[in-house]
């Protein structure tokens, strides 16, 4: 079955970044050099197997009291075993090392969470004790007398304003940079997906035309042998074989056909799933960016609002020391002054609680979206899982099916050797001992 890579592999070995959540592994077939360390033994099997295929045929003469027939046999079904084990031997090379990288990310995922978790902690409590400093303060701007020191105190205390808010903004930007950086992990991480699951269906392509190869040449090897054996026979039976094995041969077709119709649709399933993450995630990204330019704008509107409210501060003060200076009759006047003052600042005081509150319970929705986002990922994981374990059902449905049919086969063939024996050799029949269920090609199926 033809499959196209989802990129060259020049490119999937620049795509591989330097991150804290990247492992040191790479894909598990990066490149077709035979030389390579990642694939040099698959090779030697491969190669080894080849030239068990190329061995010569077993001529019709008895040897070890065993019939051309017999030792062919026997011959065929080593080598078919060995060419399973060698098939199996790849699939579960590539299953081997994606549980590993799967375990190392997890792990470092958790490491990443702990650590930014910990940052946001210690930052809450770090502002909140600024916060604390700059509400005290006010009450002891309030007991003083002088203007200069009042007006050296509102100073600082906007200096320390300011440095509550470039915190919070430091925080924000390495919120929205660790945003970044998971998207484009996530990024890196479906690309190697993509490029293991690429070389998985090489590989296995690549074992079915080995196996249908092998097949082939066994079935041709066998008839080989049946000719030479059978040409004492008359020619009445000569034409039921001719007929038995083009049955054989349609059957076989057809079964071909039909593996590689389940390969195109299970190829067509995956791409959907792919498709449906992808507009998931999508989504999920272009509200968070929302969420944050609205965050980002309402502390614009705070700060110069903030601004606003002190340059007033400085002009009311001026205005109250100029008549200080000038007018000592209407001193009752800037008792009332100073009072309404006063209330501004309360009322400033309520602004700066309400602002509080309403960050708090912006940092509280954000962290729910964060849990949230967990959530869906965990459960992107548990499903890859249960999708896993529907295929291996399968598979193991559609073995049953097949193996069904090869002891039908077995048994046709069985029948068609005592007719053989029977009348044209005149000689006693006897069933030999062979157990299909017993064998080891149905053990190794049967636990995969």
């Amino acid at each position: 079955m033809a499959t196209e890579c989802p990129k060259p592999i020049e490119e999937l070995q620049k795509d591989i970044s330097i991150d804290s959540l990247h492992t040191d592994f790479f894909p598990y077939n990066i490149t077709k050099d035979p030389d390579h360390p990642f694939d040099k033994r698959s090779h030697l099997l491969h190669d080894h197997l080849k030239a068990k295929l190329e061995e010569p045929t077993v001529n019709g003469t008895e040897k070890n009291g065993k019939s051309g027939i017999e030792l062919q046999l026997e011959k065929s079904e080593n080598r078919l075993e060995e060419l399973l084990n060698f098939g199996n031997e790849l699939v579960n090379n590539i299953k081997i090392y994606n549980e590993k990288q799967e375990v190392t990310q997890n792990q470092s995922k958790t490491a990443r969470l702990e650590d930014l978790q910990e940052s946001l902690n210690e930052e809450a409590l770090e502002s909140l004790s600024n916060f604390n400093k700059i509400s005290d303060k006010w009450g002891i701007i309030m007991q003083h007398k002088e203007p200069m020191v009042v007006n050296e105190q509102l100073q600082k205390q906007k200096e320390a304003i300011f440095e509550l808010f470039n915190s919070k903004d430091a925080m924000i930007d390495r919120c929205q940079k660790e945003l970044k950086r998971v998207n484009e992990k996530y990024l890196a991480d479906q690309n190697k997906q993509s490029t293991d699951i690429y070389f998985l269906i090489e590989r296995i392509d690549s074992q079915i035309e080995l196996m249908k190869k092998a097949y082939k040449e066994n079935i041709y090897e066998l008839q080989n042998t049946i000719d030479n054996e059978r040409q004492k026979f008359q020619r009445e039976c000569e034409k039921k074989w001719k007929d038995l094995y083009t049955h054989l041969t349609v059957e076989e077709v057809k079964k071909q056909e039909t593996v590689k119709e389940k390969h195109q649709f299970y190829a067509k399933k995956l791409e959907t799933i792919i498709a449906k993450q992808e507009e998931i995630t999508r989504t999920t990204k272009v509200r968070l960016e929302k969420d944050a330019e609205l965050m980002e704008l309402e502390i614009r509107k705070t700060r110069a609002n903030v601004l606003l409210n002190s340059e007033k501060i400085d002009y009311n003060y001026q205005v109250l020391q100029k008549r200080n200076e000038e007018n000592v009759i209407i001193n009752n006047q800037q008792k009332r002054r100073v009072a309404k003052l006063n209330e501004n600042i309360v009322t400033m005081k309520r602004r700066l609680a309400q602002l509080k509150r309403s960050n708090k319970q912006i940092t509280n929705h954000l962290s729910a979206d964060i849990h949230k986002l967990h959530g869906n990922i965990n459960d992107m994981h548990s499903k890859a899982e249960y999708f896993r374990r529907a295929n291996v059902q399968k598979f193991h449905k559609i073995w049953d099916i097949n193996f069904k049919e090869v002891k039908e086969y077995f048994a046709s063939i069985m029948e068609i050797d005592r007719i053989l024996y029977e009348q044209q050799l005149a000689r006693e029949w006897k069933m030999p001992d062979i157990d299909l269920d017993k064998l080891e090609l149905t053990k190794a199926v049967k636990t995969c």
